[in-house]
């Protein structure tokens, strides 16, 4: 499965020495998120709240290499993509997911929403990916900061796993927003549902859709 990305790019394994870079990419990779906007409505008026418990979700994520597969692209020295796939079944490791953090303390976030959304991804997982149990390597998060879209960088984080679900004999499963679902469909995931992430009787179409490749 071929990847291909720009020449001045350059993919490779992320360490917690990336960990500032990760986490300005995440809060600058998406402006135009719908869920972000749910979430995270306050971030602009709290920056340093978003920085803060930003960082502290992708510091678990690098903490715990055994459980999760974190590749960044770098262009010179600067990272704009980032790629985490939950490898825990191929590992045996047990994932520590980061959680809701900061409840009742952060400033950037509708707790309510916040809340929700994350006990309602837990719910959408168990209803479309749990059918594959532990032979699955899921794509818990795909981000490229917006200057470097289109040129590779998305399609190379997917089959980077894709390419490892494969050689197991495993299926590659993601959660698409809608920003996310043309470039999942590009590479040959295939929608298998979709559901509402918005609380009861809250206005807005926000839904994430579940994909599966190689099922």
């Amino acid at each position: 499965m071929e990847r291909t990305i720009d020449q001045e790019l350059r993919m490779r394994q992320a360490t917690i020495d990336d960990l500032d870079g990760i986490t300005k990419l995440a809060i600058e990779a998406f402006p135009d998120d719908p869920e972000r906007d749910y979430r995270f409505p306050y971030r602009h008026e709290y920056p340093e709240d978003q920085w803060k418990w930003t960082g502290l979700e992708y510091e678990g994520f690098l903490n715990q290499p055994e459980s999760y597969d974190i590749l960044v692209i770098e262009a010179g020295q600067r990272i704009v993509a980032l790629g985490i796939w939950d490898v825990s079944g191929l590992t045996g490791a047990k994932p520590v997911k980061p959680g809701v953090l900061g409840d009742n303390e952060r400033r950037d976030a509708n707790l309510p929403h916040m809340r929700y959304f994350a006990s309602r991804v837990d719910e959408v997982y168990d209803m479309h990916f749990s059918q594959f149990g532990s032979k699955q390597l899921h794509l818990v998060n795909l981000a490229t900061h917006r200057d470097y879209r289109r040129r590779g960088c998305g399609a190379a984080l997917c089959k980077y796993g894709m390419e490892k679900a494969e050689r197991e004999g495993f299926v590659a499963t993601v959660f698409g927003s809608p920003m996310g679902i043309k470039l999942y469909t590009s590479v040959g995931f295939k929608v298998i549902g979709a559901e509402p992430m918005i609380m009861p009787g809250d206005e807005g179409g926000l839904i994430t859709t579940a994909l599966v490749w190689g099922n």
